[in-house]
């Protein structure tokens, strides 16, 4: 082999692995993420006692934009409970550019209620979660609260 065959196929190897590199970094860098917290929170109402809500807060932590369809409870058996929230400013679906955050309340006593329907079931909720328009799933655990879900400790219904 010649001097001149052996560089040619080091740069043809070298441009592989770069290139290769590169696309595997632009696919990281660039796919959608969210970060998804939950808690247990009142929102301001005009008058009265606020209502209680499991409050999902969703931040589009990738470039991507990212539009949220769906938000609920999955349950043990691997199913969902859509909790689709209230109307006005915060019925999905929404779309969240790079950086922004969205809040998803979740009317707590209708999760309550729930609960308490599918108590007999070997079923229980296992996780918070948003779906986005491409059917992809993030979640984060429950909310601890000491009123949520008060019957049990493990939030087994």
């Amino acid at each position: 082999m010649s001097a001149v065959e052996v560089i040619t196929i080091v740069v043809a190897l070298w441009g592989a692995g770069l290139s290769t590199a590169l696309a595997i970094r632009d696919y990281f860098k660039d796919r959608p993420r969210l970060k998804v917290y939950s808690f247990v929170g009142e929102l301001p109402v005009p008058s009265g006692k606020p209502p209680r809500f499991i409050i999902l807060q969703v931040t589009n932590v990738g470039h991507r934009p990212i539009t949220i369809c769906d938000a609920g409870l999955e349950l043990s058996n691997g199913s969902y409970k859509d909790y689709n929230p209230i109307t006005g400013p915060y019925s999905l679906p929404k779309k969240l550019e790079g950086g922004d955050l969205l809040n998803i309340p979740i009317v707590y006593e209708r999760v309550k209620a729930f609960h308490l329907a599918i108590k007999n079931e070997a079923t229980w909720f296992t996780n918070v979660y948003v779906m986005d328009a491409e059917r992809r799933v993030y979640r984060t655990s429950l909310p601890h609260d000491d009123d949520v879900f008060s019957e049990s400790s493990n939030i087994q219904a």
